[in-house]
């Protein structure tokens, strides 16, 4: 009977090829009025060509082509095709360029967002990335997106509801302010003020005012 042996052999780490990885991010932009949302890659070697499809709601939120750009991961030096069906809520971006690009982070796509009207605001949303692919399918993802929630996803939660000190509030208590204002959170003002000061109001008055008391 022969005595079959395994020899061991070192095997190199460089030689282990880290698989990319795909997430979304998003913030608000104040005084744009608007969420920006990029789709970020990682570890991610020559790559020449990505298709994107991502899903959103369209009762609460609203763009189109001209509000998807390419990201800093290719350099100012690739194409871009979008498709963007505002009824359906769908995007299907094609960025490609002619040589791999030497970028391995960065952001393969950014999207700018409205909301659709102010009461979407209070809603909370999820912008669902369907599908990612890199150079048709030939690089593979380490946490490849799929139809429905993922970790790739990004959820935006409801904004503070914003509070309207215009005159002529007919919501008012007895002395004549309106019922939340002796109940305002922290959270609150600093999104109030920040709302306010931000708009051409010169000369108003922001926030409720005491009665004067007369002798």
């Amino acid at each position: 009977m022969v005595k079959r042996t395994r020899k061991p052999v070192a095997e190199s780490l460089e030689s282990r090829r880290l698989m990319a990885a795909v997430s979304m991010d998003a913030h608000w932009d104040h005084h744009a009025k608007q969420i920006t949302a990029p789709l970020q890659i990682e570890n991610a070697s020559g790559v020449r060509a990505a298709e994107v499809r991502i899903q959103y709601d369209p009762q609460v939120l609203t763009t189109d082509a001209s509000n998807i750009r390419v990201g800093d991961f290719w350099e100012d030096n690739a194409g871009l095709v979008v498709n963007v069906d505002q009824e359906q809520g769908t995007i299907i971006a094609f960025v490609y360029t002619a040589q791999a690009v030497d970028q391995t982070d960065g952001d393969v796509i950014e999207i700018d967002f409205e909301y659709r009207t102010s009461q979407a605001r209070r809603l909370p949303t999820t912008i669902d990335v369907q599908e990612v692919e890199l150079n048709e399918g030939q690089i593979g993802l380490d946490n490849a997106p799929v139809t429905g929630e993922d970790n790739v996803d990004r959820t935006l939660s409801p904004m503070p509801q914003r509070l309207d000190f215009q005159r002529g509030n007919r919501h008012t208590d007895r002395f004549g302010q309106p019922p939340w204002w002796r109940t305002l959170r922290p959270a609150d003002v600093d999104v109030m003020f920040g709302d306010r000061m931000a708009d051409d109001a010169c000369g108003s008055i922001y926030g409720p005012q005491l009665p004067s008391r007369r002798s």
